[in-house]
C-alpha cells in the first residue's frame, strides 16, 4: 500500500521558500538571470521596455514628443502593474493545486485502508466456509450408500428419506452460499488492488505538485524582482520627463489605476453578465461537485465497489457456533435461517450488481456527451484565441510603427538641439573673450576694491553665521511638525478604520461581525504579514485568512479560494453583495480562482493581498480580475 508522505514538510518548504518572494530575490543578484527550464504555466508576463535617457531628455526638448513620451511610460506603467497581478495569480494557483494534492492523496489512502480490511473478512470468510465444505464432504463420504437400505417399516423408510433430502438441500446451499463468498472475496481484492494502485498516484501527483510549487515560488521571486526593477526605472524616467518628484509619479499612477478598476468593476455589475455568469455556475459547480464525487467514488479504476462484508468502524469480528456433531432441532433451524439470509444476500448482491452496470452504461454516455460539449467548447475558444491573436499582432505592429516615428522624431530633434548648443558655444566664446578684456580693465578697479570687500567679507560672515542658526531652529521646528503630522495620520487611519466597520454595520449580515471585527483588526496591526500557503497565526494567504476569519464566527470552510467558491451555498451578483460576503478573482472566466476577499460594504473590502502590500482594507476596485458573482456562507 502506499505510504503518505508528510504533507506538513512540504507545506512549509513552499511557505518558506514563497515567503521570501520580495526580499530574497533583492538579496541574490544572479536570480534575475533568464531561466530556460522555466515550469510551464497559463499566466503569461507581458514584456516591457524602458525608454533611455537620452530619448527621456530628447523628448523633453518638444512639447508634442513629451506628451507622446508621458503616454508611453503611463502605457507600460499600467503593464507592469498588471503582471504584478499576474506573478500573484500565478503563485496562488501553485498553491492551491499542491493542498488539493495533499488532500486528495489523504482521500485515496484512507480508501486503500478500508478495502484492504474488507478484503481481509472477505477472504476470513472464505476460509471457513472451506472448513463447512471439508465437513461436508466427509459426511458424504461416511454416509456412503446407506440411503438404499430399506427397513421393515415403510413409514420409518420415508421418514429417513424425508431427512436426507432436507440435508442434501441444506448441503447445497451451503455449497452455494461459499461459492457467493469466494466470488465477494475475489471482487474485494481486486477493488483493494486498485484502492493501492489509485492511492500509489495520488502520493505521486502530490510530490510532483509539490515539485512544482517550489519551482514556482522560485521563479515567482525572479518575475517580481524584475517587474520591480521596471517599475521604479519607469518611474524615474516619467518624474524626470514631467519635471516631478517620484512620489507625486506614483499618487497619480495609484490614481490612474484606481479609476481604471472602478470602471471595469461597473462593467462587471451590469446585469447581463451576473445572468451568464449565473449560467456557467451551474456548469462548473456540477463539473466540480462530479470531481469531488469520483474522488469519494465506490468506483477506482473502472472497479466497483463490492457490499461491505463487515461495518464501515468494526475493526475486529468473530464467528460463534455450536460443537461439531451437534443435531438439536434449534440448530437445524438456525441453519436453515442462515441460509435464508444467504439467499437473500445473493439476491441484494446481484440486484446491486444490476443497478452498477446500469449506472456505469450511463455514466459512460453522459461522458461521451461531455466530451463532445467540451470538444465544441474547445473548438470555439480556439477560434476566438486565433481573432485574438491576429488583433494583438495588428495592434502590436501599429503601436511599434508609431514608436519608430517617434523615435525619427526624436533623432531629428536631438540634431537640431546639438546644433543649437554648438551656436550657444561659440557665442560663449565670444563672450569669454571679451569678458577676458573687461577683466585686464576692471583689475585695477578691483585692487582699489579690495580693502572694502574685506570689510564686507567680515560683514557678510558674521550674517551668515546668524542665518545658519535661524536654519538650524527652523529645521527643528519642521521636524517638530512632520512628527506631529505623522501621528495625526495615524489616528485619521484608525478611526477610519473604525468609521467603515461602523458606517457598513447596518447593511450586512450580523452573522458575521466576528469574522469582520478579527479581520479588520489584523489587517491594522503590522505585526501580521502575507505568505503565499502561509496558514497562520502571523503570516496569511488569501484563502487561510478568510478560512481564519470565518472560524471566528463559527462558519467551516474548505482552505483555497477555488474550492471556497465551489462550495459556496449561495452565489450573487456584485450589485447584490452584502458586508461578509466573499468576492473572487478569476483569470479564466470562472474556471477557477485563485484570489478570495471579505467584503465590507460601501465599496471596500478587507484582504490579504500579496507580499509587498500585506494585509490592508481597500477598496473593492483594487481587486484584480474581480468576479462577476460572489459568495454568500
Amino acid at each position: 500500500m502506499a505510504k503518505r508522505l508528510t504533507i506538513a514538510a512540504s507545506v512549509c518548504t513552499v511557505a518558506l521558500v514563497a515567503a521570501s518572494v520580495t526580499s530574497a530575490a533583492a538579496a541574490v543578484p544572479h536570480l534575475t538571470k533568464s531561466n530556460p527550464e522555466r515550469t510551464a504555466s497559463t499566466v503569461h508576463l507581458d514584456a516591457i521596455s524602458v525608454p533611455s535617457l537620452e530619448e527621456v531628455a530628447a523628448a523633453k526638448l518638444d512639447p508634442k514628443a513629451k506628451a507622446e513620451m508621458v503616454q508611453r511610460l503611463q502605457k507600460r506603467l499600467d503593464t507592469a502593474a498588471d503582471n504584478e497581478d499576474k506573478i500573484g495569480e500565478r503563485a496562488q494557483e501553485a498553491w492551491d493545486a499542491l493542498s488539493e494534492a495533499q488532500q486528495t492523496a489523504v482521500l485515496r489512502q484512507e480508501q486503500a485502508k478500508e478495502a484492504a480490511r474488507q478484503a481481509k473478512a472477505a477472504q476470513a470468510k472464505v476460509d471457513k466456509a472451506s472448513e463447512q465444505v471439508g465437513q461436508i464432504a466427509s459426511e458424504v463420504y461416511r454416509s456412503g450408500g446407506s440411503s438404499s437400505l430399506l427397513s421393515a417399516d415403510p413409514q420409518a423408510d420415508l421418514d429417513r428419506q424425508h431427512t436426507l433430502d432436507t440435508l442434501a438441500q441444506d448441503r447445497n446451499r451451503q455449497l452455494q452460499s461459499s461459492q457467493a463468498d469466494a466470488n465477494l472475496a475475489a471482487q474485494w481484492k481486486d477493488y483493494s488492488d486498485a484502492t493501492d494502485r489509485a492511492a500509489q498516484q495520488a502520493t505521486e501527483e502530490q510530490s510532483d505538485a509539490e515539485a512544482k510549487a517550489q519551482k514556482v515560488a522560485s521563479e515567482v521571486r525572479e518575475d517580481v524582482t524584475k517587474n520591480d526593477e521596471t517599475t521604479t526605472q519607469l518611474v524615474q524616467r516619467l518624474a524626470d520627463v514631467q519635471d516631478i518628484s517620484e512620489k507625486e509619479v506614483k499618487e497619480r499612477q495609484q490614481k490612474r489605476l484606481e479609476e481604471r478598476r472602478q470602471a471595469a468593476l461597473e462593467e462587471q455589475k451590469k446585469e447581463e453578465a451576473a445572468r451568464k455568469a449565473q449560467e456557467e455556475l451551474a456548469a462548473q459547480k456540477a463539473a466540480f461537485e462530479k470531481q469531488q464525487e469520483e474522488q469519494r467514488s465506490a468506483t477506482v479504476e473502472g472497479v466497483a465497489k463490492p457490499a461491505d462484508v463487515v461495518a464501515a468502524d468494526t475493526t475486529n469480528s468473530s464467528d460463534g457456533g455450536q460443537e461439531e456433531g451437534s443435531s438439536s432441532d434449534a440448530e437445524q433451524s438456525a441453519a436453515d435461517q442462515d441460509a435464508a439470509d444467504k439467499t437473500a444476500a445473493d439476491e441484494k448482491a446481484a440486484a446491486e450488481k444490476k443497478a452498477a452496470d446500469e449506472k456505469a452504461a450511463a455514466d459512460k454516455a453522459a461522458a461521451e456527451q461531455k466530451a463532445a460539449d467540451e470538444k465544441a467548447a474547445a473548438d470555439k475558444a480556439e477560434a476566438e484565441k486565433a481573432a485574438a491573436a491576429k488583433d494583438a499582432a495588428d495592434k502590436k505592429a501599429a503601436d511599434e510603427k508609431a514608436e519608430a516615428e517617434a523615435q525619427a522624431k526624436a533623432d531629428a530633434d536631438k540634431a537640431d538641439a546639438e546644433k543649437a548648443a554648438a551656436d550657444k558655444a561659440a557665442e560663449e566664446k565670444a563672450a569669454a573673450e571679451k569678458a577676458a578684456a573687461d577683466r585686464a580693465a576692471a583689475e585695477k578697479a578691483a585692487a582699489q576694491k579690495a580693502a572694502a570687500e574685506r570689510a564686507a567679507a567680515k560683514q557678510a560672515a558674521a550674517k551668515k553665521a546668524a542665518q545658519k542658526a535661524a536654519a538650524q531652529r527652523a529645521a527643528a521646528k519642521k521636524a517638530a511638525a512632520q512628527k506631529a503630522a505623522a501621528a495625526k495620520a495615524a489616528a485619521a487611519k484608525k478611526a477610519a478604520a473604525a468609521k467603515a466597520a461602523a458606517s457598513s454595520s447596518s447593511t450586512g449580515s450580523s452573522s458575521k461581525e466576528a469574522a469582520i471585527a478579527w479581520a479588520l483588526s489584523i489587517a491594522a496591526n503590522d505585526y501580521y504579514g502575507y505568505v503565499y500557503g502561509g496558514n497562520g497565526p502571523r503570516y496569511f494567504d488569501c484563502s487561510s485568512f478568510a478560512l481564519t476569519a470565518f472560524a471566528k464566527s463559527g462558519v467551516s470552510m474548505t482552505r483555497t479560494a477555488n474550492s471556497q467558491y465551489f462550495n459556496a451555498p449561495v452565489h450573487v451578483p456584485l450589485s447584490q453583495l452584502k458586508r461578509g460576503d466573499l468576492v473572487f478573482s478569476s483569470s479564466n472566466g470562472g474556471a477557477s480562482f485563485y484570489h478570495v476577499a471579505i467584503y465590507l460594504g460601501n465599496g471596500q473590502v478587507v484582504q490579504a493581498r500579496n507580499p509587498s502590500a500585506g494585509i490592508s482594507t481597500t477598496p473593492l476596485s483594487w481587486i484584480a480580475n474581480l468576479y462577476a458573482l460572489g459568495a454568500r456562507y
